[in-house]
C-alpha cells in the first residue's frame, strides 16, 4: 500500500484487513510501501507472488503521479513500467 504507517489509508486498510482475516479463515497483512507518491506501491504488486492474495492500495490523488511515471523511462522508483500497470487489475476506478 502506498501509505505512511498510521495515516488515514493506513488505518482503513487495518480495518478492512480485521474484517477480511475471519472471512478468509487466514491472516491478513498490510504492506506499507510509501514514497514516489504512490509508484512503490504500483511497482511492487506485481513482483508478489501470483497466486491471487495480494491486494494493493494507493490513493486517487497519486493515479496521475503513477501515470506520469509509466511515461518516463529509467531506473529508479519514480518510474512506473507499463508493464507493472498491465499486470495487476483493478478492483475500483474512479
Amino acid at each position: 500500500m502506498g501509505a505512511v504507517l498510521a495515516g488515514a489509508m493506513d488505518i482503513a486498510a487495518r480495518l478492512v484487513a480485521d474484517m477480511l482475516t475471519p472471512k478468509l479463515a487466514q491472516p491478513v497483512a498490510v504492506e506499507n510501501r510509501p514514497g514516489g507518491r504512490g509508484t512503490i506501491a504500483v511497482t511492487a504488486l506485481p513482483q508478489a507472488a501470483p497466486e491471487g492474495c495480494t491486494l494493493g492500495a494507493v490513493a486517487l490523488a497519486a493515479l496521475p503521479s503513477i501515470r506520469a511515471g509509466a511515461a518516463r523511462s529509467g531506473p529508479g522508483p519514480r518510474c512506473v513500467h507499463m508493464r507493472s500497470l498491465r499486470a495487476v487489475q483493478p478492483l475500483l476506478r474512479g
